[in-house]
């Protein structure tokens, strides 16, 4: 145990002493909000600002690498607003992180969910209306308790879940947005604080509002614009906000010896991290799942592929890292359905999926900023059809 001690903080220090570098490097190529999306709630970590918008913007250097659009609905969700929800034949709440709705991308708000209810009413003749409470960021702990609470409030006929792999392992966490001098700060915690004290936050995106004037900006007002930018993202950045010593994290390196499933030690900024095992232990859950089943309503649990696991042929998510949270599903008399996604031969057959170069991998440099693993907006529809079919064949198969 001493050693293991020791190692633990020997892993903290070296992060502590590489933070300095690891900035700077940071604020060469970095992205930034013209304003913030995110309140407060201490309930559901935060929520979105209903009809709120903002401009990203992607630096390198002393350049203006892209300008994306991203926005909230009326709803306070993502994606095109859906009005019909009573008058539908088959009312449907979605659960999800980003992949399922992701307010920012080139292509503006993206969400699998725009084309799904048109895709599934083809193959079930019926009017489908559907509520996205997709958030960016939760994991499986976050997304189940929230789908919980709105389907109490707003009675759908089903719920469907959409997670990745990597939000089995993702903590709950808080996100607020702070006046501080200069621009608002958004900043994620591990426990509810609407006004998080050092030591306990870090910073989730970098927001300043004098990034929109570099919409319109020529060649000279550019750079002293990013130089007075990339300014305050070092200052703030070496603020201390966050403690390596106390990680926003339960993923120690303890977690290395209890399971070699278990990925991640370290604290990734906006995304905090638990143990796979979580689930058997965390009571919230748990009751989460027993509200599920009071629901009296189908809830069908699917894992989205990312680009690396279609191009390689992988399972959506590793079997040894599920395997607590599938048996604790099993224990409520829920699973996670099987999705025939297309085969490793077929992927080059759907270019463009992702937000990401058709080869599947980055661009090397300040081009790695265009792109991620999200879904893009063809592979939205992509998903979509997928999903629309396997919610189709289990309406069937519960209909016989």
């Amino acid at each position: 145990m001493s050693l293991l001690l020791l190692g633990e903080l020997g892993a903290r220090l070296s992060l502590f002493l590489k933070a300095a570098r690891v900035l700077r490097q940071a604020s060469d190529s970095f992205r930034v909000f013209t304003d913030s999306l995110y309140a407060y709630d201490e309930e559901f970590g935060y929520r979105y600002i209903p009809g709120k918008e903002s401009t990203v913007f992607g630096i390198a250097g002393d350049q203006v690498r892209f300008q994306w659009r991203s926005a909230i609905n009326e709803d306070g969700n993502v994606g095109e607003k859906t009005p019909l929800w009573n008058g539908s034949r088959l009312k449907i709440l979605v659960g999800g992180d980003s992949c399922t709705a992701n307010p920012v991308s080139p292509d503006g708000p993206i969400a699998w969910t725009d084309s799904f209810p048109a895709l599934l009413e083809g193959r079930i003749h019926k009017k489908v209306g559907l509520r996205d409470y997709g958030r960016d960021g939760y994991g499986l702990l976050m997304m189940v308790h929230l789908a919980v609470q709105m389907a109490k409030r707003t009675k759908p006929d089903m719920i469907l879940i959409a997670f990745i792999e990597d939000d089995l392992t993702r903590a709950r966490f808080w996100r607020t947005t702070v006046a501080t001098p200069g621009a608002p700060r958004v900043l994620t915690m591990i426990s509810p604080q609407k006004e998080p004290v050092p030591g306990s936050a870090c910073d989730t995106v970098f927001v300043d509002e004098r990034a929109a004037r570099l919409a319109e900006a020529g060649p000279a007002s550019r750079k002293m614009i990013i130089a007075e930018l990339r300014a305050r993202l070092l200052e703030i950045g070496g603020s201390h906000l966050k403690s390596y010593f106390l990680s926003c994290t339960e993923s120690f390196l303890l977690d290395l010896v209890r399971s070699s499933a278990f990925r991640g030690i370290s604290w990734r900024g906006r995304t905090p991290r638990v143990p796979a095992d979580i689930y058997e232990r965390d009571p919230l859950f748990q009751r989460d799942l027993g509200e599920l089943k009071k629901l009296a309503v189908p809830v069908l649990f699917y894992c989205l592929p990312t680009y690396g696991q279609l191009e390689a042929g992988l399972p959506c998510f590793n079997q040894e890292l599920a395997a607590p949270f599938l048996r604790e599903l099993g224990r409520f008399g829920f699973q996670v359905s099987p999705i025939p996604w297309p085969r490793k031969e077929d992927i080059p057959r759907f270019p463009g999926l992702f937000l990401l170069p058709n080869d599947g991998r980055s661009a090397p440099g300040a081009a790695a900023l265009l792109y991620d693993n999200h879904p893009s907006k063809r592979g939205a529809v992509f998903l979509s059809e997928f999903l629309a079919q396997a919610v189709a064949s289990a309406i069937r198969r519960r209909a016989r």
